[in-house]
């Protein structure tokens, strides 16, 4: 091997390597959906409206008359939110979620949200 090829298969190996370094990966894949912007819910702040937390542990929350949580059972959710639409509250539920909760635990409070008759769901971020 000559002089000159082994300085070049080390140039190539280092600028492998810095590429390799410097390389920016993206932690998200490009096909996954991504929210471009935030809308604006006033509704969501009145005082009938129907506020649902999920946070770690699978606890559920949902909004009183007084408008303070309360933890509930989710087998109850769905008879707590046919009570709400009852009395006259907006017929959409807002959902506040721990960013750090898998989908497999939010899934069975849309299933709930969904078995009371409400199609009308909005996600509350910070």
């Amino acid at each position: 091997m000559t002089a000159f090829a082994a300085v070049l298969i080390v140039l190539v190996s280092i600028m492998l390597i810095y590429d390799l370094m410097f390389m920016h990966f993206d932690p998200v894949p490009h096909w996954w959906p991504v929210a471009t912007h935030a809308t604006a819910m006033p509704n969501a702040l009145k005082d009938d409206a129907i506020r649902v937390a999920i946070i770690r542990d699978d606890l559920v929350f949902i909004t009183e008359d007084d408008r303070t949580m309360r933890q509930i059972p989710l087998a109850e959710l769905q008879h707590r939110l046919l009570e709400k639409v009852a009395a006259g509250s907006e017929k959409k539920v807002y959902i506040i979620v721990d960013p750090h909760l898998p989908y497999r635990h939010v899934k069975p409070v849309i299933d709930s949200i969904h078995d009371a008759g409400i199609e009308d769901i909005a996600f509350l971020v910070q």
